[in-house]
């Protein structure tokens, strides 16, 4: 079983989108000149189009932009489509799927709006938590992996002199302190996958192609280093299809490994 399997298919959308209460919906029968002038001074692209309470559709703000300052914005605006709708309860990782086909959805709860989300919501904290459940999820099972399946000092060689020592040096310090820990726990994640691309017989019995280790590696090794610092974002350094495909390859990497496990 995954350590935190759970917890990371515990993150919905609902924990990104931005609540109803606080969403810029612009009425059907506003002009679209005066329509345009609160998305553009809020920074917004799209925003729902609502009339009698019911949502009718969703204006672009370059649609309204381009559009005749008199016309109605339900003149302007795209009608709604079911696959506008996003159910609250959503897993990221589906939604991470339907932001490379649209950047912008209307979120339900059984019928009713309850908040919009976009592609820049994919920036937020619980989408970091994600990925960053993901990425323990793979250093714990590369762990367990070693440990199991090691039997000399060969994957030393796989390893720099730098990163070997700082884990000597912390396994001393562990044993001083009566903790039982191996070097592997002391190793970073780009040791683990050095490890796995030289041992390239072990590869094959995890199922794992090394053309698609070689292509994962780097995006999984960016995303770490993002993840672990709030202050940077995703979106400028992933695209949103990026992003999905380095999910793909996590979930497929997790899913080899304890799939392996497993069976030993």
């Amino acid at each position: 079983m995954r350590p935190y399997e759970d917890i990371a298919n515990a993150f919905r959308t609902k924990h990104i989108m931005t609540s109803w209460k606080e969403v810029l919906a612009i009425p059907g029968d506003r002009k679209a000149g005066a329509a345009k002038d609160p998305l553009a001074s809020h920074g917004f692209d799209f925003a729902p189009c609502v009339s009698d309470g019911d949502v009718i559709g969703i204006v672009d703000l370059i649609n309204l932009q381009t559009a005749n300052p008199e016309d109605k914005s339900r003149n302007v605006m795209r009608p709604l489509r079911s696959s506008d709708l996003v159910e609250s309860e959503a897993p990221i990782a589906d939604l991470l799927a339907w932001m490379t086909i649209s950047p912008f959805y209307i979120v339900l709860s059984g019928n009713q709006p309850v908040g919009i989300v976009h592609r820049s919501d994919t920036d937020k904290q619980p989408v970091r938590s994600y990925f960053y459940l993901l990425l323990s999820d793979l250093e714990m099972g590369l762990v367990e992996l070693l440990n199991r399946s090691t039997t000399d000092d060969s994957w030393r060689k796989f390893v720099s002199t730098r990163h070997l020592r700082e884990a000597e040096r912390k396994v001393g310090q562990a044993q001083r302190k009566g903790l039982d820990l191996n070097l592997f726990h002391y190793l970073y994640l780009s040791d683990f996958l050095e490890i796995l691309h030289g041992k390239r017989q072990g590869l094959s019995r995890l199922g794992i192609r090394l053309h698609d280790l070689e292509q994962a590696a780097a995006a999984i090794l960016r995303l770490r280093k993002l993840v672990a610092h709030p202050t940077r974002h995703i979106l400028d350094e992933f695209t949103t299809a990026e992003l999905l495909e380095v999910n793909h390859a996590l979930q497929g990497l997790i899913g080899n490994i304890y799939g392996f496990l497993e069976k030993k």
